[in-house]
């Protein structure tokens, strides 16, 4: 007896010793090393919740999608009630646009924590995502109360808002959360496409250039600046940006999109009815897309192909798409 208790003493001290060595490497960012760790700790235990869910954290930050779905599911498997392995692979499937995958998640995690902010939150991001906007506005509002000085979720709802086009509800949560950070570069970003739309474009450029001190050559700010260069005719300043932001990240359909209009403006139809189809391909929601794609058909006088596309965006009740199928393809 006294054996056996010397060695699941001496065991417990060596999966201790291994997660304490795995998280040392995981806050180090060094995740191939705390990879090896953790499997080295699951050989030993292979139900072990902790080991599997921080390995999945590696996996994730890594990029490594399928592994850190299986880990976080075994650490689920292992300890039912587990939030973090259930919430980790929450972000995972948000991360990776596996929406509908989270939503049912969220789902289930709702009936145990009915009450969490946080669960409530990611709620909202998914239904934004998944373009359920009143069931998004409606979770947001309900968050806000339970975690009223989170600018995360201020960001969001002002984001929200912006695609709704209530731009002054969007500036007003905006302004809310830099209130309560100002180092969020986020809440510019959001910012700089209000005034975009409202046709300010030089307080959008100031706010995007604030995003972008605070964290130089992100994809999203760079492809948003290089909007706006596009609504100033800046066109050399805004391929520079676009190019930048699909080299740094090249599944965003915005970027193609952004592409195909600077292919526009300088008349190359054949590159921008390349570069919008990419886009649209990618993203049928993408706005305005299919509006692009008609001018650039209608650019190399092909009015079929332009008045399809024009009726696309007509049909997304898109004002450009609505006036010009009106304007060229009504008999």
């Amino acid at each position: 007896m006294l054996l056996l208790l010397m060695a699941c003493s001496g065991k417990k001290e060596r999966l201790r010793d291994l997660i304490e060595q795995g998280n040392e490497a995981l806050s180090e960012n060094e995740f191939h090393t705390a990879i090896e760790i953790y499997t080295r700790a699951i050989e030993i235990r292979e139900a072990y919740a902790s080991a599997l869910n921080n390995r999945g954290i590696a996996n994730h930050r890594l990029g490594n999608y399928e592994n850190a779905w299986n880990d976080y599911s075994r650490a689920i498997e292992a300890e039912p009630d587990y939030y973090d392995a259930y919430l980790n692979r929450v972000l995972l499937a948000i991360d990776f646009n596996q929406f509908y995958r989270a939503k049912e998640d969220l789902y289930q995690m709702q009936k145990q924590y009915p009450d969490s902010a946080e669960v409530i939150f990611s709620l909202g991001i998914v239904y934004a995502h998944l373009y359920e906007y009143d069931r998004a506005l409606e979770t947001f509002n309900k968050v806000i109360k339970l975690d009223p000085q989170n600018e995360e979720i201020y960001i969001n709802r002002g984001t929200l808002y912006y695609y709704r086009k209530a731009y002054r509800k969007a500036l007003e949560d905006l302004d809310k959360a830099i209130a309560i950070n100002a180092e969020v570069p986020d809440a510019y970003n959001t910012k700089a496409m209000v005034y975009t739309a409202l046709g300010d474009y030089g307080r959008a450029l100031e706010q995007i250039n604030r995003s972008l001190s605070l964290e130089p050559g992100h994809a999203y700010f760079l492809n948003n600046r290089g909007f706006i260069y596009l609504e100033l005719n800046a066109l050399d300043k805004a391929r520079e940006d676009i190019d930048a932001s699909i080299a740094s990240d090249p599944d965003n359909a915005w970027a193609y999109r952004n592409k195909g209009i600077y292919y526009l403006k300088t008349s190359d139809g054949p590159d921008a009815i390349r570069m919008l189809t990419q886009a649209a391909n990618m993203d049928k929601f993408v706005e305005k897309v299919y509006f692009y794609l008609g001018e650039a058909f209608r650019q190399e006088k092909k009015p079929d192909q332009a008045c399809t596309n024009y009726k696309k965006s007509a049909n997304n009740l898109e004002k450009e798409g609505l006036e010009a199928f009106k304007l060229y393809c009504s008999d």
